[in-house]
């Protein structure tokens, strides 16, 4: 409180106007209101507000003033005229209070409601407030007719509640108004987000997102909802197409023949197709990201780093949706070495689409092709090599013990001879190697029960070697039709290399069974019943940098080898409409498997075979007639 007299200077002044206006009282007493104001808050808000007072008028203003030490504040100020002794007034008593927080609480009130009901009316959500008690609205907004047509007037809970077709909140599925309401009521539901499938005035449906909060008074019980309406038909219609795209992708790539994936932008595991985890051997669960994947499908870490480079430098230049390629040998999760041809796309939102080619098989083919064609040119130059050498050793054979017979018994000409005729014969082997590359080297097949074949080649083979066979063969096996004279020269060849593989003794398991090819294994066969046999040894395995030329002709790791084994083999094979093939890892042996046909039936077969078996030989006379283009050969005979 202050008193001012009609000079306009503070005659008195307490302390609490004092610490108000943030001044001293001898900073106040004596001096002028129009020093202490200052001239432009003098004219412009005290000066008319002192000269009412002084003609008698009792004031009440709320007056922001600057108080030097509080900056502006607000103050409410009640001035009231002080009559003296004769009658006129001498004086103004005023009264001020402090009531700056109190106006900025009503400004920030006023604001808030003003940014209230400018949202209300001009966003399209729908605000309410529902009072459980009457079940009524306390508060809708505006925008309820734009979202159900109705004005807010010609709505409430009730009228809202039947236009709900059906409720449905994330993780519970479809749900009831009551149950929801009944939920809150018991407080098992705070916050909570609900849409709604309504129908509108003009009969159309929307779908309607509820944001919901509890609605409490300041004792903290519950009085009833508040939240906000929104329309998301577009989003729910989104999202429906988002799913049945979805699906329909998921279709598609789980009936893909080839693996899929897809990664983000970070490089993590979005999706796998099934055909994926089938050929690598990896779920999602166990890839979060591509270089986890790549540090199991490229153990060596060099290799895996450039790897990694190259598709980075490739995704990087890419445009959108732009195909890169990359062929690549992948370690699958079984140890198999595969030959994978990743094709990887850029999506426009960061993530990458990769499909895999298995090119394995389709490089397998490529390779039998080549040693088929390999082969077939060998071949013909072995046939003509082979005819012709075939006809200078039958000279020289047939000469040999012509001679033999002209030379005294005990003679050193005769060893010689002797020596001879040996060396003949051994080159009358390679003829027969060499015969067998050529198309006139054609098997002469007849029907072979296999069990006691394959008895008695393997058991000659090992005879006298430290090395044990355990045979594993089928009941029933079905019967082949073969040459067994060219057919026991491939199992004496798979024998033999078992038997080398293992320096040191061990056994060699031989298998026998009954197969049925119907499409599914890569081979170069047709479909239909086979026998395969294997043989497998325990040795120390086959180098991977050498399995693919172990049946190249001449091709060999042995200090005395011909290196026409296993090519030999192959051609014979190959030329019964059947396949060779191996499996070896170093370390863990090496597995050959021939795969013949099968006859049809196997009692004829029986039959057939005692007949050949158990024959008669007939004598009878005649004349021999031979023919030969070579004079050489017609002149022994």
């Amino acid at each position: 409180m202050a008193l001012i007299d009609r000079n306009g200077f503070f005659e008195a002044a307490n302390e609490a106007f004092c610490r108000a206006v943030g001044n001293r009282s001898s900073e106040i007493l004596g001096r002028s209101v129009f020093r202490l104001c200052g001239k432009e808050t003098f004219h412009r808000k005290i000066k008319e507000f002192l000269d009412r007072c002084f003609e008698g008028a009792e004031l009440h203003e709320e007056v922001w003033y600057p108080a030097s030490a509080h900056g502006t504040r607000c103050y409410d100020v009640r001035a009231y005229p002080y009559v003296g002794e004769r009658g006129v007034v001498s004086h103004v008593v005023v009264v001020s209070r402090d009531i700056t927080e109190r106006r900025r609480a009503v400004e920030a009130l006023e604001e808030s409601e003003e940014r209230f009901r400018f949202l209300a009316g001009n966003t399209g959500d729908a605000i309410y407030r529902l009072k459980y008690d009457s079940m009524d609205y306390d508060y809708l907004g505006p925008a309820i007719k734009k979202l159900t047509g109705y004005s807010a007037d010609e709505i409430d809970a009730v009228r809202f509640s039947s236009l709900v077709i059906r409720i449905e909140m994330p993780g519970e599925g479809s749900v009831s108004a009551d149950a929801i309401i009944r939920k809150r009521q018991k407080g098992e539901t705070g916050e909570y987000q609900a849409d709604y499938l309504i129908t509108k005035k003009d009969g159309a449906q929307a779908w309607l997102r509820d944001h919901s909060f509890p609605w409490l008074d300041a004792s903290g019980n519950l009085m009833g909802s508040v939240g906000v309406l929104t329309d998301v038909t577009r989003r729910k219609q989104a999202e429906k197409a988002l799913l049945d795209s979805e699906e329909r992708f998921r279709n598609i790539a789980g009936l893909s023949p080839f693996p899929i994936a897809i990664l983000d932008a970070r490089g993590r595991f979005l999706y796998l197709n099934q055909r994926f985890v089938e050929l690598f051997g990896y779920t999602l669960a166990e890839l979060p990201s591509i270089e986890e994947w790549f540090a199991l499908a490229f153990p060596h870490p060099a290799c895996r780093e450039e790897i990694l480079r190259l598709l980075r430098v490739d995704l990087e230049r890419a445009a959108g949706y732009e195909v890169v390629t990359r062929l690549f040998e992948v370690v699958c999760r079984d140890g198999a070495v595969r030959e994978i041809l990743f094709r990887v796309v850029k999506m426009e939102n960061g993530h990458r689409f990769i499909t895999c080619e298995d090119r394995t098989e389709q490089r397998r083919m490529q390779e039998e092709r080549i040693r088929v064609s390999k082969l077939e040119s060998i071949g013909v130059l072995a046939g003509g090599i082979a005819h012709d050498f075939n006809n200078i050793l039958t000279a020289v054979l047939g000469n040999i013990p012509l001679a033999a017979m002209a030379i005294k018994r005990g003679a050193e000409a005769g060893e010689k001879l002797i020596e001879a005729e040996k060396g003949c014969l051994r080159a009358k082997s390679l003829t027969q190697q060499l015969l067998a590359f050529s198309k006139g080297g054609d098997p002469v097949k007849r029907l072979l029960v296999l069990p006691g074949f394959l008895l008695e080649t393997v058991r000659f083979a090992l005879a006298g070697s430290g090395v044990h066979s355990d045979f594993y063969i089928e009941e029933d096996l079905w019967c082949v039709e073969c040459d067994e004279g060219r057919m026991a020269q491939v199992i004496n060849n798979l024998v033999l290399n078992a038997k080398e593989a293992m320096p040191g003794g061990g056994h060699i398991q031989v298998h026998a069974a009954n197969v049925v090819l119907d499409g599914k294994e890569s081979l170069p066969l047709k479909d239909g019943r086979y026998v395969e046999i294997s043989v497998r040894d325990a040795g120390a395995g086959i180098p991977e940098n050498i399995l693919p030329r172990i049946f190249d002709p001449y091709f060999t790791t042995k200090q005395r080898g011909s290196g026409l084994g296993l090519a030999t083999s192959y051609s014979i094979v190959r030329k019964h409409g059947g396949y060779i093939r191996v499996q070896s890892r170093e370390g863990y042996g090496t597995t050959f498997s021939v795969l013949l046909p099968a006859v049809e039936s196997r009692e004829e077969s029986e039959e057939e075979v005692g007949r050949a078996k158990h024959g008669r030989f007939v004598r009878s006379k005649g004349r021999i007639l031979v023919m030969d283009d070579e004079d050489i050969v017609l002149n022994r005979t």
